[in-house]
C-alpha cells in the first residue's frame, strides 16, 4: 500500500493529512460529533473527523466535494487502522 497520508500531532490533537490535492485534513478523536465528514474506526471508539484543508476551513464548492470528503475520511479511517492502530498497543484502551 502506498502512502497517501502523513500523520502528525498539533498540540494535543493528533492528524491525518492527505497528501494529494486538495490535502484534506482529518482529526482522530474519540468524541462523535455532527458534521459534514466523520467516519468512525472499524472495532474502536475512535473517528477521523474532518477539520479542512492546508488552505483552512476550506471547502471545494462543486457538487461532488461532500461525497468526496466522507469518502477520503472512510480511506482514512481505514489507512490508520492498517498502518497505526493494529500495530500500536497504546489503542486497546478504544477497542470495542
Amino acid at each position: 500500500m502506498s502512502k497517501r497520508y502523513i500523520l502528525y500531532n498539533e498540540g494535543i490533537g493528533f492528524y491525518i493529512l492527505q497528501k494529494d490535492f486538495p490535502h484534506y485534513i482529518g482529526e482522530i478523536t474519540n468524541k462523535t460529533e455532527t458534521n459534514i465528514g466523520q467516519y468512525p474506526i472499524a472495532g474502536y471508539h475512535l473517528y477521523v473527523s474532518f477539520v479542512g484543508t492546508l488552505k483552512g476551513r476550506y471547502i471545494p464548492t462543486d457538487k461532488f466535494a461532500l461525497h468526496e470528503i466522507q469518502h477520503i475520511c472512510a480511506d482514512m479511517a481505514n489507512y490508520l487502522l492498517d498502518n497505526v492502530i493494529n500495530n500500536n498497543d497504546d489503542y486497546k484502551k478504544y477497542k470495542i
